[in-house]
């Protein structure tokens, strides 16, 4: 089956996807960073790409990035690093730390998901997934139903391809794309994002109307999918033919895992496993996700770029705190401090990313005039 490919990039032979992973707070890395590699070639993020997927705080970023019915990005990046540095401390307003902090983690969510959701209404608005012209890409999970679900902005509110899509439901990323009687689910885009960012236990379910009177339960596609580069890969295939030459450049968020020895977790029980293993499982799907694009550029299937922060070396006060919900003032100073000199630490690979990606521009900008 082929799917219609959204604007831009029509005739490109390479097609670039930018993936950015979750992690909470630390997606303020992964802004800063962003910042300056936009500032370095001139132009919207998105009339670089043409796929940006993200998971978690990434696909916040990822949304904001995404080109809105007016044209222009539906957030500017200084405004996501200012999103990340302001709203961060109401919307994880809570700690886990200390015995009544972990006392109201294992008997309730820890924060408000409608608070995160109101801050990510402010700065898209009502905006629907449908309006947005970048292919973008949102991962979540599906309690419901126990299967990922993936938000494809080129087909949200589209009808049924074939007759016969909705008992085949197997072509490739197709069968996780949430659905209506008619067609292709669509979806307010903060409501997307707000759905991949909803760590279990610490917000609630974000619940998804169906129009048969069924629903779906969202959480965090970081269950599946903390870095989203895979199903990124995956996409372009569908969306840009198995011959594009595909380009990612994976951005992920560091180590969110403390690090534990076999002596503090041998006599633990299911309450007291369950922080490690939030963080655990996420960061080792994460780099086997890496691992397996790195296998697949090796025999020329697909060139992946992988940056992600290391804090070896770094003194305890500018080392960033594990996990993925602390908005002190100190940690968010670390982060962003993190994010640039992951930009600065990448200088030679950045230069030849930056030469790239203004030539791809172009290229396909020039793809798009009218011919004659």
């Amino acid at each position: 089956m082929t799917l219609p490919t959204s604007q831009p990039h029509a005739g490109a032979s390479d097609r670039w996807i930018l993936s950015l992973d979750g992690g909470g707070v630390r997606g303020l890395m992964t802004a800063v960073f962003l910042k300056r590699l936009e500032r370095e070639i001139g132009l919207p993020l998105a009339n670089c790409f043409d796929l940006i997927a993200g998971t978690s705080s990434g696909a916040v970023i990822a949304g904001g990035l995404a080109i809105g019915p007016s044209g222009t990005p539906v957030v500017q990046l200084r405004d996501l690093v200012a999103f990340f540095r302001t709203d961060s401390p109401k919307i994880f307003s809570q700690t886990s730390a200390g015995f009544l902090g972990t006392l109201r983690w294992l008997l309730g969510p820890l924060h408000d998901t409608d608070r995160l959701h109101d801050a990510l209404v402010e700065k898209s608005g009502k905006l629907m997934l449908s309006s947005v012209s970048s292919n973008l890409l949102v991962t979540a999970y599906d309690m419901r139903r126990g299967e990922p679900v993936m938000f494809q902005s080129w087909l949200a509110g589209r009808a049924q391809r074939r007759p016969d899509d909705q008992d085949r439901d197997v072509d490739g990323l197709i069968r996780f794309c949430p659905r209506d009687a008619d067609g292709f689910a669509d979806i307010e885009l903060a409501t997307a994002l707000t759905a991949s960012a909803a760590v279990p236990t610490y917000f609630s379910p974000v619940r998804h109307s169906r129009d048969d009177g069924d629903h779906y339960a969202l959480v965090d596609g970081f269950v599946y999918a903390l870095n989203p580069a895979l199903p990124a890969y995956f996409a372009g295939q569908r969306l840009f033919g198995r011959n594009a030459r595909l380009k990612i450049l994976s951005l992920g968020t560091g180590k969110a895992t403390a690090g534990y020895d076999w002596a503090d977790l041998k006599r633990r029980g299911a309450a007291r496993w369950l922080k490690p293993m939030l963080e655990a499982f996420p960061d080792g799907a994460s780099d086997a996700s890496a691992t397996y694009l790195d296998w697949m550029a090796e025999s020329g299937d697909v060139e992946h770029i992988r940056i992600n922060p290391s804090f070896a070396g770094l003194s305890e006060k500018d080392t960033p705190a594990p996990g993925f919900d602390d908005a002190s003032r100190g940690n968010l100073e670390a982060l962003a401090a993190v994010g640039g000199r992951l930009f600065d630490d990448n200088r030679n690979r950045i230069d030849g990313l930056v030469h790239q990606l203004r030539a791809h521009a172009a290229e396909s900008a020039a793809q798009m005039l009218p011919s004659g």
